[in-house]
């Protein structure tokens, strides 16, 4: 996919939408790079906050609100920028080089980075009532004041997020019912070997799995109890009901756009989706020249490695391809799993004990006795070692224009 051209290197003013790890990642990368034009940051959260401790240390009570803070008041001041928080964008104009904003001001830009990142997918099969979602702090809030011992949590989904909150419930003392349609949750994520381990974990502590099954319908009584029925024609009663089921690019504000929203914001292999115009983060879908496809990664690593790229490339300090080694952890119970590189069913597996008090492994995962990912079970030093190496060979790589 060719790149769509040059823009001025210190572009008069530069607008960000998105106040969220991407956004202001791509801000404070702009300053260091000594951009001294003007730079305005939309967000529609008040506060800008990280989002990964949402289903793990704020919702089990062990972290206040300030501790998720992304940046001090201090550092927010000294990005010399206008922050327009609690506001939401409404349109961006590519043509005209104008964003619009939800009190109806109008923005111009030069460039424009698009950090929206995505929302909840939600599921008819729900409208019994409104479920829980868990994806800002108001909602982590919310669902942390129905968690009280002996009370049931139904958790539509399996994957990461599911699976993390479901473990911060269990020791909070709630029951938890995880519906999944997969029989093996994430297991085309940490491959097959690692997830049977990760669900017999939670099993081991209480969670309740139903796999391989959906949810049909839903009713609730008038104590705003639910029964969900699900596929196999069983039920599950619970007071609560989270939604863990994927998410969707925020997209919707960028219809008439003139760019393509499908899937998230398709952009070349430098981030760009447009002249003037960037996105970055869980919403980005760029082209990756290794795989020759277009790629979109939903990783708190990625937000802050593509900022890196996109600032850069509105500086026109170096105009690259964003190659990344993929990295992302994830938390359950006293197990922190990490894995980076790209994981594929068709890679032959290698597990290796490192030490077996902290019931702690690392999963080699190759094609043709080349590393292509590495998963480290509470190893956390050993991972970083495989990690460097494959962000070696991937510099290697990458100098030889492979």
């Amino acid at each position: 996919m060719s790149s769509m051209g040059t823009v001025s290197a210190e572009p008069e003013a530069v607008v960000i939408v998105g106040a969220s790890a991407a956004g202001t990642a791509t801000a404070s990368k702009l300053r260091r790079l000594g951009y001294a034009g003007r730079l305005t940051i939309i967000g529609d959260e008040v506060v800008p906050y990280d989002r990964p401790p949402l289903s793990k240390q704020f919702l089990a009570g062990q972290w206040a609100e300030d501790k998720l803070r992304l940046m001090s008041p201090d550092q927010l001041e000294s990005l010399d920028a206008r922050l327009l928080l609690g506001t939401r964008a409404v349109g961006l104009d590519s043509g005209r080089r104008t964003i619009t904003d939800d009190a109806g001001r109008t923005h111009p830009f030069d460039a424009a980075v698009i950090a929206t990142g995505v929302r909840p997918r939600m599921l008819d099969a729900l409208s019994a009532g409104r479920p829980h979602v868990l994806r800002t702090v108001s909602d982590a809030t919310a669902l942390r004041a129905r968690l009280r011992p002996g009370t049931r949590l139904a958790v539509v989904g399996g994957g990461f997020l599911g699976l993390e909150t479901a473990a911060t419930a269990l020791e909070l003392g709630v029951d938890v019912v995880v519906v999944e349609p997969s029989t093996l949750p994430l297991s085309d994520r940490l491959g097959r070997t690692a997830s049977a381990r990760l669900v017999d974990l939670h099993r081991s502590r209480g969670t309740d799995f139903r796999l391989g099954v959906s949810v049909a319908g839903s009713s609730r009584d008038e104590q705003g109890v639910w029964t969900l029925e699900l596929t196999d024609h069983s039920t599950v009663t619970a007071e609560d009901v989270l939604v863990a089921a994927g998410s969707v690019p925020q997209t919707d504000w960028l219809a008439g756009s003139g760019l393509d929203i499908s899937s998230g914001v398709r952009c070349d292999a430098m981030c760009r989706a447009a002249p003037h115009v960037w996105a970055v983060g869980d919403i980005a879908r760029w082209w990756d020249d290794r795989h020759q496809a277009h790629i979109r990664l939903e990783h708190r690593t990625n937000a802050i490695e593509q900022a890196d790229v996109v600032a850069k490339g509105i500086l026109g300090v170096r105009r690259e391809a964003y190659r990344p080694v993929p990295f992302f952890w994830t938390d359950h119970f006293d197990a922190r799993i990490q894995l980076a590189g790209t994981y594929s069913a068709d890679l032959t597996e290698t597990l290796i004990e490192i030490d077996s008090a902290r019931e702690s492994t690392i999963t080699l995962f190759q094609r043709d006795d080349r590393l292509a990912a590495v998963l480290g079970w509470n190893a956390p030093r050993e991972i970083q070692k495989y990690r460097r190496q494959l962000l070696l060979e991937q510099a290697d790589r990458s100098k030889a224009g492979v």
